[in-house]
């Protein structure tokens, strides 16, 4: 699947392992502006986020949101 350009934030289950949220309890959210394909079902996004700053996901953890959920 093609992330490029796509609105992405942690899935629920990933996010309550991790400290994926600020004190607002926001979660990462930003426009994936980079990837690479690891395997058939996997990929790495880079994902910029005005809020975090510019981080890395595995695509497996994360999940496409239209402006509506945001």
């Amino acid at each position: 699947m093609n992330y490029l350009g796509k609105t992405v934030r942690f899935k629920d289950e990933f996010a309550d392992k991790l400290a994926v949220r600020d004190e607002s309890c926001r979660y990462k959210l930003g426009t994936v502006v980079d990837q690479e394909i690891l395997n058939d079902q996997r990929a790495l996004l880079v994902v910029d986020d005005s809020i975090f700053g510019t981080w890395k996901a595995v695509s497996i953890n994360v999940e496409i949101v239209s402006s509506s959920q945001i």
